[in-house]
């Protein structure tokens, strides 16, 4: 895990000395620092699940998971998750019964539902600062791209949807 950090902590290092040499460019540099904030805006989402398996669920004694704004609220709802799968787990092995029969569930979710969801919220309010101040630098950045470089964006959009069927964002 710590080669991990160090890597991550290295490319950090490295995106904000290259975004320090492309402001130094100007308006030519604005291109690549816009395509650096968006990869690291995607590397930090990137294990946030978009879609909620457990959305307009509650789960008992909490709110709806993407309404929770506290990571130590959301600890306690994984270790409520958790702690109630286990029990059923050793509950259902006493009783002799047979879990993959008698599955695990809570208000229609699994447990991996709930607890992937959990996890995905954990990683955008963890990240919430940086995800924000990222997001407002996309923004300027792309206010100030020149209308060249939003003609050949824009181009390439085109020429994806003629190939891919992707839809304009």
């Amino acid at each position: 895990m710590s080669t991990k950090k160090v890597k991550t902590e290295t490319m950090t290092v490295t995106n904000e000395t290259s975004l320090i040499t492309l402001a130094e460019k100007g308006q030519e540099g604005i291109p690549q620092m816009l395509e650096i904030i968006k990869d690291k805006i995607e590397q930090i989402t990137r294990g946030a699940v978009m879609e909620e398996s457990t959305k307009g669920r509650c789960l008992s004694g909490f709110d709806e998971i993407s309404s929770i704004n506290s990571v130590c609220t959301l600890i306690q709802a994984h270790s409520s998750v958790t702690g109630k799968a286990n029990a059923y787990k050793v509950s259902a092995e006493i009783l002799g019964m047979d879990i993959k029969k008698y599955p695990f569930k809570l208000d229609d979710c699994t447990e991996k539902q709930w607890v992937d969801d959990i996890q995905a919220r954990v990683i955008i309010l963890d990240n919430q600062k940086q995800l924000n101040k990222l997001r407002a630098t996309q923004k300027l950045l792309e206010e100030n791209l020149s209308q060249e470089a939003k003609l050949k964006n824009d181009l390439a959009k085109v020429a994806a949807m003629l190939t891919d069927d992707t839809a304009l964002e």
